[in-house]
């Protein structure tokens, strides 16, 4: 790595030095404390996590000394590995959710007019989505359909958030402009 001539090249390279012979040392033995609790697939992952965090940590003094002590670090990857579990399990929770309101939306006593107009309703929806441009199509499907968030959908298809809010907007817009006209 080139340095700007103020050695903060060389200083970065040193950190990661000492960042990875840290894991060398340590990393199995944390993961092997931490498997116990969360499984060895998660624990690895939490292990790897918390030390790709201490190389943000090069900055702040004193630091070294926490990187080589070990209950340190194994308290920094069992910190990672139960916000894993929690952003899971709200993952859960919100497809639950998703899934209930879906299954409370249709109630099966509704009067046939009431039934007819709903599927209308879907038919219409998937007319307004199959018209969009096939680049499109996915990304509101995934967003609308789907209920994924745009976080995920920008990790599947690349598409900025941005944008997937602008495609999402204009398929909304003209739902309800054929709805309005509709009805």
């Amino acid at each position: 790595m080139q340095g700007n001539g103020s050695g903060h090249g060389q200083l970065v390279v040193q950190w990661k030095a000492h960042v990875a012979r840290a894991f060398e040392s340590q990393a199995a033995r944390i993961a092997a404390v931490l498997s116990r609790t969360y499984g060895r697939t998660l624990a690895e992952d939490a292990v790897q996590e918390a030390f790709m965090r201490a190389m943000s940590w090069r900055h702040r003094e004193g630091r070294l000394e926490s990187l080589m002590n070990i209950g340190f670090m194994t308290r920094c990857a069992s910190r990672v590995a139960i916000r894993h579990i929690r952003t899971e399990r709200r993952r859960t929770q919100r497809e639950r959710r998703w899934c209930e309101d879906a299954r409370m939306s249709c109630p099966t006593d509704t009067a046939p007019p009431q039934r007819a107009e709903r599927k209308e309703r879907c038919e219409l929806a998937v007319q307004v989505l199959d018209e969009l441009p096939s680049w499109q199509r996915p990304v509101v499907q995934m967003m609308v359909v789907d209920g994924r968030r745009q976080r995920d959908v920008a990790r599947i298809t690349g598409v900025r958030t941005t944008t997937q809010a602008n495609w999402r907007h204009d398929y909304v817009t003209e739902l309800r402009h054929r709805l309005d006209r509709q009805g």
